[in-house]
């Protein structure tokens, strides 16, 4: 029999969860800002999942991200990889503007990957496309005016190919955490100063286990930075992929992983931010019941023994995947003060999986993503 794996580990390392649901919190408003523009080649805009995702001024970029336009997967449908760079300006509240440029593009097609908010840019680490899991890390600048093609600039190649991996700031020191590699999901910390005068990845102190599909908050407290990882899970050789509940911070002076009170459950996938510099917010996720079920389906594929039984467990597969109850609606607030999680109200949209969350001035801005199996949205999100 297969069992569900989704550890705790708060219990593992004899942490207890803090949760609190009488506490006052935060109160955040959601409204659904805009919608993606269509996709010149498709006619129509599915939505991304795996986008690049950053604020450059007053713009907010969206590059790359992968979808199913043609079909869903247990379908038979093949994933499309894009390279398309979408730009739209934050200046004007009411009536939010796309800027076009045919010449805006990835140097190829990318999602997956991870991506952080600089000065003058956005920094693109890693992702996958149909060539297999990238090691290419650029920024992405925008030309002298909004209405000029982007520059792309080069960084060193990260020391392994990554795609579900996580990244912060820090200063001017990029972090990429975890993720999976072509042999297997990586606990392996890098960094990577952005202003040496020949910037070369080094190796930081590992993470406690092997991660992908985590959520990563830098945040300054008390004058000292700190990265805050939370959930993930890790894909295991034919048996279930754990889920993780946990929430551990990076003290970069110490150079050392702390782990704090875990969430109240399981959760990969799901996207986050620092909120009004006292709140960690955590939107969306799977909380991995739907996901099990669906992996133990495709296990006992991998064992089936002859034709008949492969296709009545693929039937099984793509019923299950076609009723997918979409993710976790709840949000959650980590304070960082009281080391209390508490919840917010819950999102009053599908909630998403598989985007990155910005911050712009006092707004939190989720664009786009995977709502449910296979189907992503254009709806981008803003929170004030």
């Amino acid at each position: 029999m297969i069992h569900v794996r989704i550890l705790l580990l708060s219990v593992l390392f004899c942490f207890k969860t803090t949760f609190v649901t009488a506490q006052s919190t935060p109160t955040l408003n959601w409204k659904s800002y805009t919608q993606l523009p269509a996709q010149l080649t498709l006619g129509h805009q599915p939505g991304l999942a795996g986008a690049f995702t950053g604020v450059i001024g007053d713009y907010l970029f969206i590059a790359g991200g992968a979808n199913f336009p043609f079909g869903m997967p247990w379908a038979g449908g093949k994933k499309t990889f894009w390279k398309d760079i979408y730009i739209l300006s934050l200046s004007e509240q009411d009536s939010p503007q796309w800027i076009y440029n045919s010449t805006n593009n990835l140097p190829e097609p990318l999602a997956y990957g991870a991506s952080v908010s600089i000065p003058d840019g956005i920094v693109c680490l890693g992702g996958e496309n149909e060539k297999g899991i990238s090691d290419q890390a650029f920024i992405i600048k925008q030309g002298k005016t909004i209405n000029q093609p982007i520059v792309i600039q080069s960084l060193p190649t990260l020391p392994v190919p990554l795609r579900n991996h996580s990244a912060g700031l820090l200063g001017n020191t990029v972090f990429v955490i975890g993720g999976e590699t072509t042999v297997g999901v990586s606990n392996h910390v890098y960094k990577l100063n952005l202003d040496a005068s020949i910037p070369v990845w080094e190796q930081a102190t590992m993470l406690p286990m092997a991660l992908s599909h985590q959520v990563c908050i830098p945040v300054k407290q008390d004058g000292k930075d700190y990265l805050y990882m939370v959930g993930g899970r890790k894909k295991n050789d034919h048996s279930l992929t754990t889920f993780y509940n946990s929430l551990l911070c990076y003290d970069v002076e110490k150079n050392t992983w702390i782990t704090k009170p875990g969430l109240p459950f399981a959760l990969s996938a799901a996207v986050g931010a620092i909120w009004k510099q006292k709140y960690l917010v955590i939107v969306g996720g799977d909380r991995g019941e739907h996901f099990a079920k669906a992996e133990t389906i495709l296990l006992l594929i991998e064992r089936a023994n002859n034709k008949e039984e492969v296709e009545k467990l693929r039937g099984q597969l793509a019923t299950l995947q076609s009723s997918h109850p979409g993710f976790s609606k709840t949000v959650l607030l980590y304070n960082l003060e009281t080391s209390q999680w508490t919840t917010s109200s819950d999102l009053p949209f599908p909630p998403p999986v598989t985007t990155t969350a910005v911050n712009w001035k006092n707004y939190l801005i989720v664009p786009s993503g995977e709502v449910r199996a296979g189907i992503r949205t254009p709806t981008i999100l803003l929170c004030h």
